[in-house]
């Protein structure tokens, strides 16, 4: 079952395995980016370059980018979608804009096909949003009147450059570790891609420290960090309403939220009923991922394995 493999030492498996995923989102990476990326297998640059270098006719190259075999359309698809990415993320930015003015609001990162690579010229543009403790629910309501009123939510067949606003997360329990699946590297690479472009009272830092589980799966993993033109600043005013909205005058207001978002939740049919890991709905977290393709990627990530080392069925 695993005699294919025996020719190939780990950091070999590890390119392999980390190259296959991100041909499942049809994005090709740079050598860098392998080492970023790398599987479970901490590994300098250098390294990386000469097991790319030995891997020769398992993984083709072309301009600088690593691919599997017969591949490499994805180049070219490549650089057209950071074009479409560029437009995306500046759309993101004045949305945000607005949102640093909402209380309760800690950090907003880009995630998803953004973030990630897998862009397709239809992509909506997600957010992640913490928020403040025990303020979820009234900040969810203010950000999506705000992102509603400025008419660039997501709604119905409206998804094109549209905010999708699918998941937020207390500060008071930032571990995501309770919605990943048994074999999850979509949501570890998800976690590691988010693009923070506004960061309220070093929130990003906190979020890392309560993950610290993903460096077992991607040890060589470092923050994103957008340059300072592609970020939100904020201001004193973001501080006065901060500790506003942290007063005990507004746990009547969240209270309130509660009750009126739920009650409209309930009527979306099934839709926002709990699915597991892909439909969280608690005072931490309000997570809705209907269409949670995470088993998907998993399954196909095994097959391309399989094409590029046949028979290998390790526990990836």
């Amino acid at each position: 079952m695993f005699q294919a493999a025996t020719s190939l030492d780990d950091l070999e498996i590890a390119i392999i395995k980390t190259i296959s995923f991100f041909d499942v989102l049809d994005w090709p990476l740079t050598a860098d980016e392998v080492r970023k990326n790398l599987w479970r297998k901490r590994s300098s640059l250098i390294e990386v370059e000469q097991a790319l270098v030995r891997l020769n006719g398992k993984i083709e190259s072309l301009e600088g980018f690593y691919f599997l075999p017969g591949r490499q359309v994805l180049v070219a698809e490549r650089k057209k979608a950071y074009i479409r990415s560029w437009h995306k993320i500046k759309a993101a930015m004045r949305i945000t804009k607005l949102l640093r003015y909402v209380p309760g609001v800690r950090l907003v990162a880009i995630c998803n096909s953004v973030a990630i690579g897998n862009l397709k010229p239809q992509s909506d543009i997600d957010l992640f949003v913490i928020t403040a403790r025990r303020r979820i629910w009234l900040t969810r309501l203010l950000v999506t009147a705000v992102v509603q009123a400025s008419g660039l939510r997501r709604h119905g067949k409206l998804v094109r450059n549209r905010v999708c606003l699918s998941f937020y997360v207390s500060e008071e329990d930032m571990g995501l570790k309770k919605v990943t699946l048994e074999s999850d590297p979509y949501f570890c690479y998800w976690l590691a891609s988010l693009f923070v472009i506004y960061d309220f009272a070093d929130s990003a830092s906190k979020l890392r420290e309560s993950n610290g589980w993903l460096y077992d799966n991607l040890p060589n993993a470092s923050e994103v960090r957008p340059a300072r033109r592609l970020t939100v600043n904020n201001y004193i005013a973001n501080r006065l309403g901060d500790k506003l909205i942290s007063s005990a005058l507004f746990d009547v207001f969240e209270s309130w939220s509660r009750f009126f978002q739920l009650k409209k939740m309930h009527k979306n049919k099934p839709n926002h009923q709990a699915q597991g890991t892909a439909v969280v709905i608690s005072d931490t977290m309000l997570k809705f991922h209907e269409e949670d393709r995470r088993e998907y990627f998993a399954s196909e990530w095994q097959g391309r394995i399989n094409m590029v080392i046949p028979g290998y069925e390790k526990q990836i």
